[in-house]
């Protein structure tokens, strides 16, 4: 501001005295502080004009005096200068009222306005880059919250946005983010709706659909292949599970006739009397019918059909649950790494369970009943809290480098659940396993994220040592033992 612009604001024409200034400046005070509902920017022009009108006449000054004018000036047009490049941050475009646009535009003209004169020029600097820096801070959270259902590595590909400019172009880029990421979305989301349209697909197979979505979808943003190319591929797996789907539905109702017609031949032979194996009937029937249910659903595995379908219903024992149930540590002890157990059962004070050793035998160990329980989790149970990873990393034997996926990290032992490439599963501990910050892509993985055949495959590792196994004590041992006990 210069001097004439000064003493036009001030309403001065000619010479006044100092009385006459600071009396003038205090009327404008009075009527445009913000403190009393005036106008802060008019009060920061007032301001200007005040130490601009206080500090002229350079002909009446001392040399001192001149050059604390001189810097005083420096400061005045630094000030106006930095002012106007905090505005080149500022939105000039109407946003309504419920947008993050219109929320985060009125932020950042707050942060603008917290700017005002200061005389020192380092200060003033000070002032000016913090002021700045909540603006980017402001930037930065807008781009998070508009992109949170955007991944990461979508992101990445344009990185970094500017944010040296105001916040109108900045809501552009970020937006145009957004819509490239949507647009490829939508039209894979468009070709899987077309081809389920009016067929019942269960849960398990939509997943698996899911899935290879986002692996074609991460491929097309890698610019391995075309979205032409990724809309071919992703329709060939839907046809292919359409198929299976259509296969597997046929097999659910040839088996459901093979239920109703065993079942009702079984029904027959029985008297109205035969209340006890009546009962078992109905018992087995009823097992059955949720054991198809969930062959529908995805939740069972379509190998159970040919058991449903040669069912006698004539013992209870049939479709019984396993009474066997895998265990984790829970507790690690000096020099121990974590494991998981199959327990088969309780004889007296002791736990019976089917155990791992290094040679890869599965070995039947007796433990009190104590020190199993404070020792294992119900593997189940601990499965419930996990949240599948799919992180690509690898782990190393000696030299040699060896490519897995995390499938799940079990925080009690500090463990992490992998799949290597060669479809095996391990157990390693947090700081054995290197992660490469990629996600996984390989749909070996991706069928872990069913819980229930994670612990399948781990059970069934058991089950196929069955004849392996060695057994340390015998159950006539044990029970030798407990009875000693009570005679002690």
């Amino acid at each position: 501001m210069d001097y004439s612009e000064a003493l036009k604001l001030f309403g001065f024409t000619g010479n006044f005295t100092k009385e006459e200034l600071k009396k003038r400046y205090l009327e404008l005070s009075k009527k445009y502080h913000p403190d009393l509902n005036g106008d802060e920017e008019m009060m920061k022009k007032i301001n200007l004009a005040y130490e601009v009108l206080k500090n002229d006449s350079f002909q009446y000054k001392t040399a001192k005096e001149q050059i604390n004018y001189e810097e005083l000036m420096e400061s005045l047009i630094k000030y106006d200068k930095l002012e106007k490049k905090l505005g080149t941050y500022a939105s000039k475009t109407f946003y309504l009222s419920n947008t993050l646009e219109f929320k985060y535009a009125n932020e950042i003209e707050k942060v603008i306005k917290k700017f005002y004169w200061i005389k020192s020029i380092i200060t003033l600097d000070l002032f000016y880059n913090g002021l700045l820096g909540c603006i980017k801070d402001l930037f930065a959270k807008y781009k998070k919250e508009v992109l949170k259902s955007v991944p990461e590595f979508w992101i990445s590909k344009f990185e970094p946005i500017n944010d040296e400019c105001s916040f109108d172009e900045y809501v552009k880029e970020v937006n145009k983010i957004r819509t490239k990421y949507e647009k490829v979305g939508t039209d894979l989301d468009k070709i899987i709706l077309s081809m389920f349209e009016n067929k019942k697909i269960n849960s398990k197979i939509l997943e698996e659909i899911l899935d290879l979505k986002e692996i074609i979808f991460k491929e097309i943003v890698d610019e391995k292949i075309t979205l032409d190319d990724g809309i071919n591929k992703l329709q060939a797996e839907i046809k292919a599970r359409i198929l299976r789907n259509e296969t597997l539905n046929n097999k659910i109702w040839d088996t459901y006739k093979a239920i109703m017609n065993n079942f009702n031949k079984r029904m027959m032979k029985l008297k109205p009397t035969d209340i006890e194996d009546i009962n078992i009937a109905m018992i087995v029937f009823n097992r059955a019918m949720a054991k198809l249910k969930a062959v529908q659903l995805g939740t069972e595995d379509e190998k159970v059909l040919s058991t449903l379908g040669s069912l006698t219903f004539t013992n209870n024992d049939e479709l019984k649950e396993s009474e066997y149930e895998l265990y984790i540590t829970a507790n690690l002890s000096d020099n121990e790494e974590t494991e998981i157990v199959l327990k088969k059962g309780e004889v007296g004070n002791f736990v019976s369970f089917l155990k791992k050793f290094p040679s890869g035998m599965a070995e039947e160990v007796f433990m009190t009943k104590e020190g199993f329980y404070k020792k294992y989790n119900n593997f189940k149970d601990v499965l419930k809290d996990l949240n599948f990873l799919g992180d690509k990393g690898y782990i190393q034997y000696l030299n040699t480098k060896f490519i897995t996926t995390a499938l799940y990290y079990y925080e009690s032992t500090g463990c992490y659940i992998l799949l290597t490439e060669n479809d095996k599963i391990l157990l390693v501990s947090f700081n054995e396993f290197h992660s490469l910050n990629t996600h996984a892509t390989d749909t070996a993985s991706r069928r872990y994220k069913d819980k229930q055949a994670l612990y399948d495959r781990f059970y069934n590792s058991f089950l196929k040592n069955k004849k392996e196994m060695k057994f340390k004590n015998n159950e006539n041992n044990i029970l030798k033992r407990e009875k000693n006990k009570e005679n002690i």
